[in-house]
């Protein structure tokens, strides 16, 4: 009795294999570009956060936080979790941000109160 053996050809494998790398081409990129535009949605919602913690702290006539006060993280010692620099100058109106992405969204200022 003569018995057929399954499996599949090299070529057919090879395909697989092919496509596979065609697919991982494609979907490593668009991650890369999610992850970037997550930073910096995150690094701007930071930034809104100070910004509303510096607008409180002047509505009571009290100094500007530092983003410790704001951000208490033992991992970040002086910054917010996603941005690398987070700043507002004394007296200043805006608080400025970098999320340190080199994306167009990664660098910009949130106003301070209602200016």
């Amino acid at each position: 009795m003569n018995k057929a053996q399954g499996g599949f050809t090299l070529i057919e494998l090879l395909i697989v294999v092919a496509i596979i790398g065609i697919l991982a081409a494609i979907a490593i990129p668009q991650y890369q570009d999610y992850v970037d535009r997550s930073t910096d949605n995150a690094c701007l919602a930071e930034a809104r956060s100070f910004a509303t913690a510096v607008a409180a702290e002047r509505a009571i006539g009290a100094s500007d936080p530092q983003t410790t006060d704001v951000f208490d993280d033992a991992d970040t010692a002086d910054q917010s979790p996603s941005c690398t620099s987070l700043t507002i100058a004394e007296a200043s109106s805006a608080v400025s941000y970098d999320s340190g992405t080199g994306t167009s969204d990664a660098v910009g200022t949130v106003s301070v109160g209602l200016n």
